[in-house]
């Protein structure tokens, strides 16, 4: 499960103060040892009970700019983002509903990330604000032993469930810890230290179904398969090869995978789309085997299906 910081510490400082900080240290956020010496800092910031209502209002005042480096959805408000490549980090503030909340019972769980077991692809360090704090079931696995296909059975051991108090401290695990995030019992705010680096965009994401303890998605953020998808209806012949190109030989298997996904979708018949997925030679590459096998599956099943419908 997470690592928990047991601290002490009263004093406060402002938000500046911790920004001042990350500058000046250069603290690797990649590295667990070096992120866990921030979490004195990341206390201080939690004990300042007014800090962040001065933002928000700050922010509120001067609306045309409002949370402008902000990419996230209005979960989270954005403290101090990225401003250039050197920076490493940025510092953010998580809204939890209440189970009950106004804004749970509309939207639901899955808006606010709620009953989705998952890992990370980055490190973050976390404190509780302001609320009771949102509940977690933890679980460990090694990421390293995992292909990361859907359907993958994954070793996920059952650490405890806890909940994010005001003044705990936590360092979330790349690529270690998964949590099924349960819904705070009332309005909860966390802050976070986030690791911001050149491997999240390269490394796998997951959802999980811990009762089974099988992978069931991938979650990184991408919008290169609607890219591609957009491409493959618009674009003529030679545009298209641009995207065989990719599922061909790009470095980041995911991308592959959303580049084969796209032209097999674009396929205006099962059993074409299987015939695309066919086309491409994964047999050295035990992730695109794995969904591509998968989708087949699927696809071979609904032809199955229709086949039996007709006879």
């Amino acid at each position: 499960m997470p690592v928990t910081i047991e601290s002490n510490i009263n004093d406060e400082i402002e938000l500046e103060e911790l920004v001042e900080f990350l500058e000046t240290e250069q603290v690797d956020t990649t590295n667990h040892e070096e992120m866990l010496e921030l979490a004195p800092m990341l206390k201080k910031l939690g004990n300042n009970r007014h800090f962040l209502s001065r933002k928000i209002t700050e922010e509120l005042e001067n609306y045309e700019v409002l949370q402008k480096n902000n990419n996230y959805s209005s979960q989270v408000f954005m403290l101090h983002g990225i401003k250039t490549r050197k920076q490493n980090y940025f510092i953010r503030a998580n809204m939890w509903p209440g189970q009950n909340d106004f804004l749970t019972q509309v939207n639901g769980g899955d808006v606010f990330f709620y009953n989705k077991p998952h890992d990370h692809n980055f490190n973050f360090l976390t404190v509780g604000y302001h609320g009771p704090g949102y509940w977690s079931d933890y679980y460990e696995y090694d990421y390293h032993k995992t292909v990361g296909f859907i359907g993958e059975k994954v070793d996920l051991k059952f650490i405890e469930r806890s909940k994010l108090d005001v003044g705990k401290l936590m360092l979330y695990r790349a690529h270690v810890d998964v949590h099924n995030q349960l819904p705070a019992d009332d309005f909860s705010i966390s802050l976070n230290i986030m690791e911001k680096s050149d491997r999240s965009p390269l490394t796998h994401q997951y959802a999980f179904n811990t009762d089974e303890g099988r992978i069931t998605s991938l979650i990184n953020r991408t919008p290169c398969r609607s890219i591609f998808e957009a491409l493959l209806s618009i674009g003529n012949d030679e545009q298209k090869d641009v995207i065989r190109h990719i599922a061909n030989h790009h470095q980041l298997e995911r991308t592959r995978l959303h580049a084969i996904d796209a032209i097999a979708s674009a396929s205006n018949s099962p059993i074409k789309a299987v015939e695309q997925y066919n086309s491409f030679d994964v047999r050295g590459n035990r992730f695109l085997k794995g969904w591509i096998d998968l989708k087949k599956s699927q696809l071979e099943n609904i032809i199955d299906t229709k086949d039996s419908i007709h006879e």
